[in-house]
């Protein structure tokens, strides 16, 4: 279907303003600079839009340290020079929102948050307090966090909503609007690169699809078990592990248990699908996803192919053109030179099937796809 300029217009103002929707924006990014190439996102894309959810660690402190093309640069401030630390925060604070700015002119609405919970939780919220804090005029800021059942578990429940009260504080108290806030995240559309670096950014791409994919698996068969119980037999839902097998007569009860519960209770991890029709489904659901982790797979075998063997001069070509283009392209630009860039450290790596050598690289970094 075919439809004029002046709708396609019309229809992308609604697209891009939609306030249920915010787009998922890598905090690391801006923090380096919202440089080209250390972003899967759309440049052009993110011009429109309006409604964000930009994400932090939680595993430690994202201020006080440089970042460079995404990857933290420890420094070393001399204890009798507290303020020359806390002087660089601000400095970082202040570069942050002029470069989310600069990158999102029309975003209004903006959240920040961390993608979990840790020990060092307490540290990242105190952080993006004060970056909420020096919000830009023109920007609604409120921060965001996950609230664990107990202290002593870390599996999230819900995940709370919080804006300041008083904008003349650098430290201000905290107003809770939402305490189970569940927003509709959705990735940026993805940059289309050229070349090397593009096959290969794709590649990792695809990866983080599969991830997304594999982890809300669980997530729906939570709701599915419930359903099945609430709305199909319309009666109680009976949790499916025999350490537990309390009964919940509410939608969400038995799916909020399950999450909030410790592994001992529910020792053998994921349920099974409680009837066979919804055995099926999941279990075609299973065979789509090896699918896609198989053709993950194959591209990755077709990148080495083209990579060549060692001291070949297909290798030599190879390396000089992904080198040329992290250098030339503009889409690929970053703050290391080529030959020093993460990235090009770890194309080495997936295209040398070299991780062995280095055990503490994350799953993600190794293959692309969540596969421990």
């Amino acid at each position: 279907m075919r439809s004029s300029p002046s709708t396609r217009k019309e229809a992308a103002k609604l697209f891009w303003s939609n306030p249920a929707v915010r787009f998922v924006i890598d905090g690391p990014w801006l923090l380096s600079g919202g440089y080209p190439g250390i972003t899967y996102a759309d440049l052009e894309a993110c011009k429109c839009m309006r409604y964000l959810y930009v994400e932090f660690s939680h595993t430690s402190s994202n201020l006080g340290s440089e970042w460079l093309d995404g990857e933290q640069q420890h420094i070393n401030f001399r204890d009798d020079v507290e303020e020359l630390a806390s002087s660089y925060e601000d400095h970082q604070i202040t570069e942050f929102w002029k470069t989310l700015r600069r990158r999102f002119p029309c975003a209004k609405d903006v959240v920040l948050g961390a993608e979990g919970i840790d020990e060092s939780d307490a540290i990242v919220f105190e952080e993006l307090i004060q970056m909420v804090g020096r919000c830009p005029d023109g920007i609604s800021a409120r921060l965001s966090r996950f609230c664990p059942d107990t202290p002593l578990t870390c599996r999230p429940v819900s995940r709370q909503l919080f804006q300041q009260t008083h904008a003349d504080s650098s430290r201000f108290p905290l107003e809770l609007t939402n305490a189970s806030w569940s927003p509709q995240l959705v990735l940026p559309p993805i940059q289309k690169r050229s070349g090397p670096v593009g096959a290969y950014e794709r590649w990792l791409h695809d990866g983080d699809l599969y991830n997304y994919i594999q982890n809300a698996r669980k997530l729906l068969l939570i709701q599915a078990i419930e359903a099945y119980y609430l709305h199909t037999l319309q009666a109680a839902c009976i949790c499916p592990f025999p350490n537990c097998g309390r009964k919940f007569e509410e939608p969400g009860q038995w799916a909020l248990h399950y999450v909030s519960s410790d592994d001992s209770m529910h020792v053998l991890g994921q349920p099974s699908p409680p009837c066979e029709t919804l055995y099926a489904a999941f279990a075609d659901h299973e065979i789509r996803l090896k699918l896609i982790l198989d053709r993950h797979e194959e591209y990755l075998d077709t990148l080495r192919k083209a990579w060549g063997e060692e001291g070949s001069d297909q290798r030599y070509i190879a390396t000089q053109e992904f080198l040329e283009q992290l250098r030339d392209d503009p889409l690929c630009a970053r703050q290391k030179e080529p030959e020093e860039s993460q990235i090009w450290f770890e194309y080495q790596l997936a295209m040398n099937d070299g991780w062995h050598n280095y055990p503490d690289m994350t799953t993600r970094q190794r293959w692309g796809v969540d596969r421990i």
